[in-house]
């Protein structure tokens, strides 16, 4: 029987040579040494005990948050340390904000700041200058859309398209 190139007795040969003393193959190959699937079961239970305690660090950082309202605070987009009073450290704080100003902190404690001024300026219609200032915003050596048009086409004739431009864009709202 061949595996992969060799045949059984240059295998038995090769693993005499190096120092087994009888080599029974068919054994090798019918059971496995090692069971990986039971190897991995402390494994797993390991992990969700990890996962337990980063859920555990993380509803202590809300709550630290929540007992001690932060006036005014910066936070990067970094992994931050907290300092517990006991000198205990609580890592793990991931920010997506740049910085968390007073007045974002004062608006999250009162529910109904700024919804009424938010809403309207949702509802409103687009304006000429908004329109015009996002065509400009937008590069001119873009490839051209599915219609065959760039933003360089469109830029050069704003003056002639900008009025259809705009009726279709109030179309959606």
């Amino acid at each position: 029987v061949d595996a992969d190139g060799f045949s059984v007795i240059e295998v038995s040969g090769m693993l005499k040579e190096l120092g087994y003393k009888n080599p029974n193959i068919k054994i090798l190959y019918k059971k496995p040494t090692s069971n990986l699937d039971k190897g991995l079961e402390p494994l797993s239970k390991y992990i969700d005990v990890l996962e337990l305690l980063s859920y555990v660090n993380k509803f202590k950082l809300i709550e630290l948050f929540i007992e001690h309202p932060v006036d005014k605070c910066v936070i990067d987009k970094s992994v931050i340390d907290l300092v517990q009073e006991d000198n205990s450290v609580i890592d793990g704080l991931e920010s997506s904000n740049a910085c968390l100003e007073t007045n974002e902190c004062e608006a999250l404690e009162n529910d109904n700041a700024g919804l009424g001024t938010n809403e309207d300026y949702l509802e409103r219609l687009v304006t000429h200058e908004e329109i015009k200032e996002a065509v400009w915003d937008c590069g001119s050596s873009k490839a051209p859309g599915p219609d065959g048009f760039s933003f360089a086409f469109v830029k050069k004739y704003w003056d002639i398209i900008r009025k259809d431009l705009h009726d279709f864009i109030h179309s959606f709202f």
